[in-house]
C-alpha cells in the first residue's frame, strides 16, 4: 500500500508541476491573424523553465565542446551565436515538448490538427558588438518560406513557429525578436533575395536603422512566442551581458512533405505513438 500510495503521490506532484494547457481567446486567434504574431505571458512555470534551461546548458556546452569547429563557426555566424539544429538528437529531455498540451494546444487552435513536426532547434544568442551585428546574416529581416511557399501559405497556415524563451529580454537590444507585423499578408511587390532575406528592410539594418514598423518583442523566461513562418522578421543584437537562450519548434501541415525534421532510428525508438504521428512515422 505504501509504495501504491507513494506512485500516486509521484503522478499527482508531476502533473501539478506542469502548467495548465492554455487556450486561447478569440481575440488572440484575431490578434495572430492580424498581426503574424502572438506572445504568451507566462506561459510555463518557473520550475518548468529552470529544468529545460538545465538540459539546454548541457547540449550547448556538449555542442561547442565536441562539434565546434573554425568552419562551422564561421557558418553559424560565431561561437556565441549559433543554431543547435535537431536537438533532439542530443537529448531525450526535450521529447516531451513536441506534443506538451501547454504548447501544442494552441498550434492545433490555429492550423488544426493534421500537422508534423517540421524542425525542433536550439537558439543562441550571446553578446555582440555593432560591427558584428551588421556582419551576422542571422539577425538580417527574413522569411523562414521561400516566395513559391509563401503563394501556397497565402491560403492557410502551412506553418507555424513557437520560440519558447528561457532567458529575460526586458528591454531593446537584447537578442529579441524583431517583426513587422502583419507582414505574413499578401505585400505588393514582395521580394526575396536567394537566402529569403528581404533586402529593402535589410538596406536599413546596414544604415544602423530598423525598417519602419518594425517592433522588438520583450518577454520574459517562460514566455512563448508564436508566429507565422511568412511574416517578416529578424533577431535585434544582443548590447546585453547576457547571452539569449530559446528553443525553436515549427509544425506544418502534413501534406507538404518538402520541409521537415531528419528522424533517426534512435529518436523514434524512444518516442510515444503520439509523438511518432507527429514525426509523421
Amino acid at each position: 500500500m505504501k509504495i501504491k500510495f507513494s506512485l500516486i503521490l509521484l503522478l499527482t506532484t508531476m502533473i501539478c508541476a506542469q502548467s495548465e494547457p492554455i487556450r486561447l481567446s478569440k481575440q488572440q486567434i484575431e490578434q495572430y491573424h492580424r498581426d503574424g504574431y502572438l506572445l504568451i505571458k507566462g506561459a510555463l512555470r518557473a520550475s518548468e523553465v529552470a529544468q529545460i534551461k538545465q538540459t539546454v546548458d548541457d547540449v550547448i556546452n556538449a555542442y561547442v565542446t565536441r562539434e565546434y569547429s573554425a568552419q562551422f563557426a564561421q557558418h553559424a555566424h560565431g561561437k556565441d551565436y549559433f543554431n543547435i539544429r535537431n536537438t533532439l538528437e542530443y537529448t531525450d529531455k526535450l521529447d516531451y515538448l513536441i506534443d506538451y498540451p501547454n504548447l501544442i494546444n494552441m498550434v492545433t487552435t490555429l492550423m488544426g490538427t493534421d500537422i508534423r513536426l517540421v524542425n525542433f532547434n536550439l537558439f543562441v544568442r550571446g553578446p555582440c558588438s555593432q560591427q558584428n551585428a551588421l556582419n551576422n546574416k542571422l539577425a538580417m529581416f527574413h522569411v523562414d518560406v521561400g516566395a513559391s511557399y509563401k503563394k501556397i501559405a497565402n491560403k492557410f497556415p502551412m506553418q507555424i513557429n513557437l520560440q519558447v524563451f528561457l532567458t529575460d529580454m526586458t528591454d531593446d537590444y537584447q537578442g529579441n525578436f524583431m517583426a513587422i507585423p502583419g507582414t505574413h499578408l499578401p505585400q505588393p511587390g514582395f521580394k526575396l533575395n536567394g537566402y529569403a532575406q528581404l533586402p529593402e528592410c535589410n538596406g536599413y539594418l546596414e544604415k544602423g536603422q530598423l525598417p519602419p514598423g518594425t517592433i522588438q518583442i520583450k518577454a520574459q523566461a517562460g514566455d512563448i512566442l508564436l508566429h507565422s513562418t511568412e511574416l517578416w522578421h529578424a533577431v535585434a543584437p544582443n548590447y546585453s551581458k547576457n547571452i539569449r537562450k530559446s528553443i525553436g519548434i515549427r509544425y506544418g501541415q502534413k501534406q507538404l512533405k518538402e520541409y521537415h525534421l531528419p528522424v533517426t532510428p534512435h529518436i523514434l525508438q524512444r518516442m510515444t505513438a503520439r509523438q511518432r504521428s507527429l514525426l509523421n512515422e
